[in-house]
């Protein structure tokens, strides 16, 4: 595997370089195109042709013709920058700020190395009883004594990590992704058996134990249960379209590509007391009260015919239909493949999917239910006319989605399709993504080169603020 360049911060009082040694600027560097800011206040070239700017706000790296623009705590130990000195080895510089010294270091390494460190930050601080969520730090970049989230969309972010181990333990053979994939896999189930309401999953569970416990329930809706059926568990209700579009994802991946045959049985008879549940209520999601949650609603009646539902009529289509598909394919109970026959017959339900990204200023949420409901329905559909349809509503997505250069849309397009899928624009994502998953404070607003505030193609990951795959990855500060 290619070598990946993985960029750390060190932050240091130095002391040993008292003496100021300033770079004085050329004219014909202070007008380049590469650099964003211009107030400028040094410049270093070192020997493996890596051009180091210090600014008033921040630092530049300029490699290979790519500049960087480094800021905040991510990067340095404070933003005003007065000068630079090249490390020992050439491959680093310190710099020296208005809050200390700090060192920033190049290595080189693989991908798979740093998914490994990747790996063990993420299992060793957001697993709560297999649920993965973000965490709250008492102090930034502390990670003693922090807090994690409860959050409404618990079961999706799960789902997401069971699948991406389950295909780390399809690469790999590790035994380790094996055994987080059921750890998470479990998890997953148990959101669907502890409301005590046969096919509906919660969004999450909490322990009456748990330091977030008063406050959760204090500060939410009344969404949160007492469970019947585990003593001391609360469950929250309310669950959405998201977070069922992340069950059945994962309810393939995992079966396909993790599980033994105990978890196989596991995860069919769950994914059948789901759909069931969801066509024994006019394809709907009914919660406690006995009425349809907010979002949990794929009936043709709404899809179709009526105007508040609009939006969602090619999104709701394409995931109920990869539902269905997905449950016929675990279970072979011959009912759902007819109400898939039904739904596209009658209801034009394959058709729909062709506008699945036609949706003005489409929430980038909605991109992350899109192409988890294209996997499994384009590699499960046998029918020729049919996956010609969902592949046809899959490029014009993948062309609508291709500026956002997510790996995760490249892939899966890449995979359903077999067609080039910007490969090397994801390698490269996926080298400069941030080690730490710390959400530092990130402000590139006030930059001479984004003066019209609208970017057309993102920021590199090394400028812009740490974010999941269902938020926007356009946003200048955050």
């Amino acid at each position: 595997m290619r070598a990946a360049l993985a960029v750390f911060a060190v932050f240091t009082a130095f002391s040993v370089f008292a003496e100021d040694k300033y770079f004085q600027l050329t004219r014909d560097f202070k007008n380049s195109p590469n650099v964003p800011i211009a107030d400028l206040q040094g410049v270093i070239t070192t020997e493996n042709e890596t051009t180091w700017v210090c600014l008033d706000d921040g630092l530049i790296r300029i490699h290979k013709g790519e500049s960087a623009h480094l800021a905040g705590k991510r990067w340095l130990s404070g933003n005003e920058v007065f000068g630079l000195l090249l490390g020992g080895d050439d491959t680093s510089v310190w710099v020296k700020t208005n809050n200390g010294w700090s060192q920033i270091s190049e290595m080189e390494t693989t991908l798979s190395r740093k998914s490994e460190l990747l790996q063990r930050n993420f299992e060793s601080r957001h697993n709560r009883y297999g649920y993965a969520g973000n965490i709250h730090l008492k102090a930034p970049g502390v990670f003693e004594g922090t807090l994690q989230e409860v959050s409404g969309n618990d079961g999706l972010w799960t789902a997401l990590y069971a699948a991406a181990q389950s295909f780390r333990y399809a690469e790999t053979g590790s035994k380790e992704a094996r055994d987080q994939a059921v750890r998470s896999m479990k998890a997953l189930l148990r959101l669907e058996s502890i409301t005590g309401i046969s096919g509906f999953p919660a969004r999450a569970i909490i322990h009456e134990s748990e330091t977030q416990f008063n406050q959760r329930l204090v500060d939410s809706s009344p969404e949160w249960h007492r469970s019947t059926v585990e003593p001391g568990w609360w469950w929250k209700g309310d669950t959405s379209s998201d977070e069922i579009a992340g069950h059945f994802f994962t309810y393939y991946v995992f079966y396909e590509l993790a599980a033994n045959d105990e978890e196989k049985a596991l995860v069919r008879t769950t994914c059948k007391r789901v759909m069931d549940h969801i066509l024994d209520n006019g394809y709907c999601l009914v919660d406690v009260d006995g009425e349809p949650t907010l979002w949990g609603v794929w009936a043709p009646n709404k899809l179709n015919d009526d105007p508040k539902w609009q939006e969602e009529h090619g999104l709701g289509s394409l995931e109920i239909l990869s539902h269905l598909k997905v449950a016929t394919y675990l279970t072979g109970d011959a009912r759902y493949e007819r109400v898939y026959q039904e739904l596209i017959k009658n209801h034009g339900y394959a058709l729909n999917t062709s506008l699945v990204a036609s949706v003005p200023d489409m929430a980038v949420h909605d991109w992350q239910l899109m192409f988890i409901s294209f996997y499994p329905l384009v590699i499960l559909e046998r029918d020729e006319e049919l996956r010609e349809n969902y592949l046809k509503a899959l490029q014009l997505a993948w062309e609508k989605a291709c500026p956002q250069e997510s790996p995760l849309w490249s892939f899966i397009y890449g995979a359903c399709t077999g067609k080039p899928c910007d490969q090397k624009k994801a390698i490269k994502a996926l080298r400069e993504m941030p080690i730490d998953f710390v959400n530092w404070e990130v402000k590139n607003s006030h930059r001479a080169d984004l003066k019209n505030k609208l970017l057309e193609k993102p920021l590199s990951w090394i400028e812009r603020p740490l974010h999941r795959w269902d938020k926007s990855p356009f946003v200048l500060d955050g």
